[in-house]
């Protein structure tokens, strides 16, 4: 029997029935995709909903099923609505699903296969799993490089519809903490601009990675295979670091580069005149976009939906110098979100919408603008824990990064209860104190990031018992 649909929730009799073949076991090969007895749309919702407590979101839409029908079998789909969020090994989901570790091995690696759960290498022969969210999630593996194995044209058409709800609703006004930062450029400061910090500083970045990746451009390798116009532009610019360039190499999506190239191909974008945007931490990075301002699906959603945080901004702002401005407008072509217009004999700089990237101060013939700091710092998580319980804060789905697991009543219970208590206006208000809400945040990471580390020396010790074992 098969192990998901004998232990899913869906795996009533007639269900199992419909599911097996004639001679009584389960292929999944020969089963077409979004055809499903019973309640078929049932799993999908349900995966869907659990996609809706990540810090990316899931919102509802039509579209939304459709895409997820195309991923995976209904089986699958139920197994990931009832995985915990945090990573977990073989054996915790073992436990957890009542499935054999041999099969559930096989199952999460066939999940991997499809980009729907991620793997960390923790050394010692120990690896973690988690569900991917969608951005930066299995969206982005998609695209990471031209395929022939999933229906590419109709993704993308639903993808296209899917973001008017997608942006709007999960990205949004007043939601300051986003997935990427955008990089300033470092040439664009002057020689004698000496107040800038290590983590604003891509060379830095790459100066400090262990292992890079590059990989296909997501956002205009969706539009090229989907059959839309795309720029000129260079495509292969994603750059992927450390364990973001562990995760791609091992999918089989890029090739390893050396930090020269790395800094080549940053190098030939800002030729370009793309922007440069990282992941949003200070230590640990994993990943840094090359983005155009045509084909970058944040920077459309900026223009398309009024937006103005789809990306952190850097700490810095563009000023022009009215005395050396020669209305060019290179400085107008140049700005990858149109925030800088000409009006009649002078260009105007929107510092509502700035990024702070820098491209047009480096485009500008006459050093006609300059870069300068921003009058209140920008907040920049520390690491990846700090910046998911950020995000999770501003979207009320805090408690849902912390009581993790829907298989367990106390979890789900204590997810509603704390996400409401933190939505009570005392505490709504106390928590707007960015100090007050940067102690909060860093406390709670330690203790994630503790959770984690126990997670792995467990691991680890089950592995030394069982090669001891072997040995004897």
């Amino acid at each position: 029997m098969d192990p998901i649909a004998e232990n899913s929730w869906i795996s009533d009799a007639k269900f199992c029935r419909e599911y097996r073949m004639k001679d009584g076991t389960r292929n999944s090969d020969k089963l077409q995709r979004g055809v499903f007895p019973l309640d078929n749309e049932k799993p999908f919702e349900m995966w869907r909903q659990r996609l809706d407590k990540t810090t990316s979101g899931a919102p509802k839409h039509p579209a939304a099923l459709k895409i997820l029908k195309l991923y995976c079998t209904a089986e699958e789909a139920d197994f990931l609505s009832r995985m915990p969020a945090k990573f977990c090994s073989a054996p915790q989901l073992s436990r957890l699903y009542k499935i054999e570790l041999p099969k559930i091995t096989e199952i999460l690696e066939r999940l991997i296969d499809k980009f729907l759960v991620a793997d960390m290498d923790c050394g010692d022969g120990v690896r973690l799993y988690t569900p991917m969210e969608i951005i930066p999630g299995f969206w982005d593996f998609t695209f990471m490089r031209i395929r022939d194995d999933l229906p590419i044209a109709e993704i993308t058409e639903l993808y296209e519809q899917y973001w008017d709800t997608f942006y709007p609703g999960v990205v949004g006004h007043g939601k300051p903490t986003q997935d990427f930062r955008v990089m300033v450029r470092e040439e664009s400061l002057g020689e004698k601009f000496t107040e800038i910090l290590d983590y604003e500083r891509t060379s830095c970045i790459i100066k400090n990675a262990k292992i890079i990746s590059v990989t296909l451009c997501v956002c205009s390798s969706m539009r090229l295979q989907g059959n839309k116009a795309i720029c000129d532009r260079p495509i292969e610019t994603c750059i992927s670091i450390d364990a973001g360039a562990g995760a791609v190499l091992r999918a089989g999506q890029g090739r390893e580069i050396s930090k020269v190239e790395a800094m080549d191909i940053i190098d030939d974008c800002k030729e370009h005149g793309l922007v440069q945007c990282a992941d949003n931490v200070k230590t640990e990075p994993w990943y840094i976009c090359n983005c155009c301002s045509c084909c970058c699906s944040m920077f459309n959603a900026m223009r398309n939906y009024d937006l103005c945080t789809t990306v952190v901004s850097a700490g810095f702002i563009a000023q022009r110098d009215a005395q050396k401005c020669e209305n060019c407008d290179n400085c107008v072509d140049a700005c990858p979100i149109q925030c800088i217009e000409q009006g009649g004999s002078s260009v105007k700089v929107d510092e509502s919408l700035c990024l702070g990237c820098g491209v047009c101060a480096t485009k500008c013939p006459s050093d006609a603008i300059k870069m300068t700091r921003r009058k209140q710092r920008i907040y920049t998580p520390n690491e990846y824990n700090e910046k998911v319980l950020a995000m999770a804060l501003e979207r009320n789905k805090f408690a849902d990064q912390i009581f993790h697991d829907p298989n367990r009543i106390s979890h789900r219970t204590l997810s509603v209860l704390i996400n409401a208590f933190l939505k009570m206006p005392p505490v709504k208000q106390a928590l707007t104190i960015n100090a007050l809400k940067s102690r909060f945040l860093k406390s709670i990471a330690k203790l994630v990031t503790r959770d984690f580390d126990k997670t792995v020396q467990k691991e680890k010790e089950r592995l030394v018992r069982e090669n001891h074992n072997y040995s004897g």
